[in-house]
């Protein structure tokens, strides 16, 4: 995996390279600074955001764990909602991709219950995915407090899409709880 990481980073670095060279030639020296300090946060953000994932099949766990892995993350797969769970409660994780169901043990949406049953602080974004896409099942999801629902089947792209609207989340948060500590208007 470790191949894949600094690969990843090389292809990305070497397009900031050559964004900054465009950029500079057209003039707009603003834009580009702005767009290198960004990729920069995003990128050292990723490799501290731990991801789980459950998933029934060794297959979708295996390709799903990857994709995320090359763009940073920090990511483990698990066959189910139990096993996910029981690592969380020692090593929770900022992010958490679970199925909606597995055939035995905690549910996708038992799982959410246990997550947002601990304390609120920090906070952990979690997406659901499933093959059900029936619209009272989806808001039944919501409501449990899932953030975000992925339908399958589904490519890497979106799968990545997710964990960084996750990851733009948590951060948004993460700044807002800073500023709050302070100003000592925290909680």
């Amino acid at each position: 995996m470790g191949g894949k990481r600094q690969h990843r980073r090389r292809v990305l670095e070497s397009c900031v390279t050559g964004a900054r060279d465009l950029a500079y030639r057209s003039g707009n020296s603003v834009a580009l600074k702005s767009f290198y300090r960004d990729w920069r946060i995003m990128w050292e953000l990723q490799k501290q955001i731990r991801i789980y994932i459950a998933a029934k099949r060794p297959d979708d766990r295996a390709h799903w764990a990857d994709s995320l892995v090359l763009d940073g993350f920090d990511v483990t797969a698990f066959a189910s909602a139990d096993d996910l769970w029981n690592r969380f409660q020692a090593r929770p994780a900022r992010i958490v991709m679970t199925e909606r169901r597995f055939e035995f043990g905690l549910s996708g949406l038992d799982l959410v219950n246990h997550v947002r049953s601990r304390q609120p602080w920090p906070y952990v974004y979690v997406v659901v995915m499933s093959s059900m896409n029936r619209m009272e099942e989806i808001e039944q999801g919501l409501e449990a407090g899932v953030d975000d629902y992925l339908l399958k089947p589904f490519n890497p792209v979106q799968l990545r899409a997710r964990a960084l609207v996750g990851l733009r989340w948590l951060s948004y948060l993460d700044s807002l709880q800073e500023g709050e500590a302070a100003t000592g208007q925290g909680s």
